[in-house]
């Protein structure tokens, strides 16, 4: 903990990992204070103390592609050891349904009195397309999630290449995009913890499938995650601005990938967090979809 006592903005800066050489993995730790690593037991009790101090259950919603699925089927393993990442997890069973219908199926945690739900919504809008009318539906409801994880963009990008279309343009109708709901994220973030979450660094060569190009690069990573990054702070400069930037996301998964010879994105028992929050997982999320 640092000397304010605030804690929880500095997991979202920067950072460095702490890397044991033996086992080949890393702990992410960021600048300014420190982190403490809890067991699945400790995890539930902090949910329960919360639910005790609020009188109602903690509510966290997951909106976006497979890379922020990936980080509800963290949470969930957090809590109770269940691994439901259908990608990555050893422990989940690999089937044909697709994988936007596929993970946890209930959305309240009784032993860890959480509730969490996960939609699928992978692109931006205009405004007025399926992303922007399910946050204000969310804005409606009685009970606001107390945290709204939420991040997409590389379905753009791949959509974006297929097409023969320039990435330069569609970064530009990218950032439109999410100039239009961003009022919508504000006005959330007057009683939810929103959270954007870039788009991952990526391993360029294990990304080629087959030498078909899907615009995957870091490049085109950079240009869609520095468009969202300049909205949100041309925000703050105005006071506009409560929506949180993860910038340690994608710092600890590009500094993983600069250490570590097979660069997936986040590995499978690697995280920013290393409790089991996984995220960045591209390599198969655009395979059979």
């Amino acid at each position: 903990m640092n000397s304010t006592g605030n804690t929880c903005a500095k997991l979202f800066q920067t950072g460095s990992l702490k890397w044991n050489l033996k086992d080949a993995t890393a702990i992410w730790e960021p600048n300014g204070c420190s982190l403490q690593y809890r067991s699945i037991n400790e995890a539930k009790q902090c949910m329960n103390d919360l639910t005790d101090k609020t009188s109602k259950v903690p509510f966290l919603l997951f909106v976006g592609d497979s890379r922020i699925q990936q980080l509800r089927d963290g949470l969930i393993l957090t809590l109770t050891g269940h691994d439901y990442d259908v990608r990555a997890g050893r422990q989940s069973v690999l089937n044909s349904t697709s994988y936007s219908q596929l993970g946890a199926d209930e959305n309240i945690y009784k032993s860890s009195g959480i509730q969490i739900k996960f939609e699928w919504q992978p692109y931006l809008d205009n405004g007025f397309g399926p992303m922007s009318s399910f946050l204000k539906n969310v804005s409606k409801l009685q009970f606001r999630p107390n945290m709204l994880v939420i991040g997409a963009g590389v379905w753009s990008i791949k959509d974006c290449q297929v097409n023969n279309k320039n990435q330069d343009a569609c970064v530009q109708n990218y950032k439109e995009q999410f100039k239009a709901i961003h009022p919508l994220l504000e006005e959330m973030a007057t009683t939810t913890d929103v959270i954007w979450t870039p788009q991952c660094a990526i391993s360029e060569k294990v990304l080629s499938y087959n030498n078909k190009d899907l615009g995957f690069t870091n490049r085109n990573m950079h240009l869609y995650n520095d468009v969202v990054r300049q909205v949100l702070m041309d925000a703050k400069r105005s006071g506009e601005s409560k929506v949180i930037f993860w910038e340690s996301a994608w710092e600890a998964n590009y500094l993983s990938g600069q250490w570590t010879p097979n660069w997936y994105g986040y590995s499978e028992r690697w995280t920013a967090y290393q409790d089991g929050e996984r995220s960045c997982r591209t390599v198969d999320s655009f395979s059979g979809q």
